[in-house]
């Protein structure tokens, strides 16, 4: 089954939102789910300095999506960005969203019909 999760948490980060998120990627994954992990980029490091700071495999995908420093309107943008992303590499695909962000999924799921 193909997973898309989708996180509006920063990776990598120390708060507890991220480290459950990302493990709970790495469970998925290690139960033979294809497995899409869509967050945002906390400090600069490599995606495999990122899973090696969290003792995670390399599993599943990791897709950092920069978030726009505006008040409110940042998150919006960030939740549209992600759904263009999901429609265009997806919409083909039978997928499942799990999302944290309820912008992104509404646009996923409303606005771009996945």
């Amino acid at each position: 089954m193909k997973l898309v999760y989708i996180s509006g948490a920063y990776l990598p980060s120390r708060e507890a939102n991220a480290v459950h998120v990302i493990h709970q990627c790495e469970a998925f994954a290690s139960l033979g789910h294809e497995v899409t992990l869509i967050a945002r980029p906390g400090a600069q490091l490599s995606l495999p300095e990122i899973y090696e700071r969290y003792n995670v495999r390399q599993n599943f995908e990791l897709i950092l999506i920069p978030r726009y420093q505006i008040r409110f309107l940042g998150a919006l943008l960030w939740a549209f960005h992600v759904a263009l992303y999901v429609r265009s590499r997806f919409a083909s695909t039978k997928t499942v969203l799990y999302a944290r962000e309820v912008w992104a999924l509404y646009l996923c799921l409303s606005l771009i019909h996945i």
